[in-house]
């Protein structure tokens, strides 16, 4: 059920929407989640009534909104998950804004933020999938913001944030990523240093040479990153004299960003 609409078949939609009739709960999700992501529009009406069943459990109604979010994307889908925010879970909620895209969707995400960056009262995986589908918003100044106050104020979200921060190319974030580059979670710190290199090497050189001498799956990451002519320095120096496992990728870098820079650098 949860695959089947990678096939397309004519016949998918019957069988998905008689699967979404199933006894079992969990099957019944599974196909409603497949009707959004094969993007059988036939299948809205059905979605919206299921997701409108009281009598259906939480999980199976916050997968048929979410498959209607991603089939509509309209401001009725929109009024439709406030009215049942009660009944499914705040992480579908947030996921259900995010696919939306539309500014009014935006906007509530943003009160969201705000919300929870005042109350902190969001777990982890639920911080994360806001801020997720707050990326979605990311060409609004307000949510660039937001998304810098999240890396202090939301632990289960820094990754995501930093990772749209540096997206988003937003320069005013370069001094909170730079200080996340010496966290001891070595995903967040990679994460970090890769947004970094995004909005350009610039003022943080210094940290990114460190960080390329402390920790070898960083670096990797760094390297695979690194953008401009102003990070040649940079690889120039990991291949002459880094270690061993990194002069290999160094080069391979300074070929991407300069192939003749790159063979200069090789020989």
């Amino acid at each position: 059920a949860r695959h089947l609409w990678l096939y397309k078949d004519e016949s998918d939609i019957l069988d998905l929407q008689t699967l979404a009739a199933d006894t079992n709960s969990q099957v019944r999700r599974a196909a409603c989640l497949s009707l959004g992501q094969g993007h059988f529009l036939e299948s809205v009406g059905l979605l919206k009534d299921i997701a409108e069943n009281a009598g259906e459990t939480v999980l199976v109604r916050g997968a048929a909104l979410e498959s209607l979010a991603r089939l509509t994307e309209s401001k009725n889908t929109l009024e439709l998950a406030l009215e049942m925010r009660g009944h499914i879970q705040n992480r579908v909620f947030f996921v259900v804004l995010g696919l939306l895209k539309i500014r009014e969707a935006g906007d509530q995400l943003i009160a969201e933020t705000h919300d929870a960056i005042s109350s902190g009262n969001l777990q982890e995986r639920e911080a994360n999938e806001l801020v997720t589908a707050l990326r979605q918003y990311s060409d609004n100044e307000e949510v660039l913001g937001l998304l810098v106050e999240a890396l202090d104020a939301l632990p289960g979200a820094r990754t995501t944030a930093a990772s749209a921060l540096g997206k988003a190319g937003y320069e005013p974030a370069r001094e909170a990523l730079e200080r996340l580059t010496f966290s001891s979670k070595p995903k967040l710190a990679a994460a970090a240093a890769k947004a970094l290199c995004h909005l350009g090497v610039g003022k943080s050189a210094p940290v990114i040479s460190k960080l390329l001498s402390r920790d070898e799956d960083i670096a990797h990451t760094i390297l695979r990153s690194l953008e401009g002519a102003e990070s040649l320095s940079i690889v120039r120096e990991v291949a002459q004299v880094g270690p061993t496992g990194l002069r290999a990728p160094a080069i391979w870098a300074a070929m991407r960003i300069d192939e003749e820079a790159g063979c200069n650098i090789a020989s």
